[in-house]
């Protein structure tokens, strides 16, 4: 994504980026967009638009970074894995804000319309970086999810 630099009469600086976004899909469960890229914010964040697909279920897994989320439209239960072994669901639907921390383990439960979100990675991530979602399989490390780029 090209950034483009624009002054504004204040003297503040805005960014304005291309229509250019990268499309990955994460098998038939969910496709994001990612409309700014670690590269664009000097590694600080990435900004991702998230579709998950109805009735999809993403199993247990964490984030070598946090995620701070707006829902935009639909609905999903989050399940966060606590340290003492409990776990705590949260209901999230239209104009929820959530935040989960790095390496926390939690999985998502869409509802049957579908859920879509706006992510934003603190800090920035590679979207094509195969460490940045870890899996869990009973309590043991797995493979990271395959991503299609397109």
């Amino acid at each position: 994504m090209n950034a483009r630099k624009h002054s504004s009469r204040a003297g503040h600086v805005i960014v304005r980026f291309s229509n250019k976004v990268q499309l990955i899909n994460f098998g038939t469960d969910a496709k994001a967009k990612e409309y700014i890229n670690s590269n664009d914010s000097l590694g600080r964040f990435t900004i991702q638009h998230v579709i998950m697909m109805p009735d999809s279920i993403f199993q247990v897994h964490m984030h070598s970074c946090e995620h701070v989320g707006y829902i935009l439209r639909g609905n999903c239960k989050i399940w966060i894995w606590k340290k003492n072994g409990g776990k705590k669901i949260h209901k999230l639907s239209d104009g929820d804000l959530f935040l989960i921390p790095k390496f926390t383990p939690h999985s998502i439960v869409v509802g049957k319309y579908g859920c879509e979100k706006l992510v934003f990675n603190i800090p920035g991530v590679d979207l094509n970086d195969p460490k940045r979602i870890i899996g869990i399989n009973k309590g043991v490390l797995t493979k990271t999810w395959t991503q299609k780029k397109e």
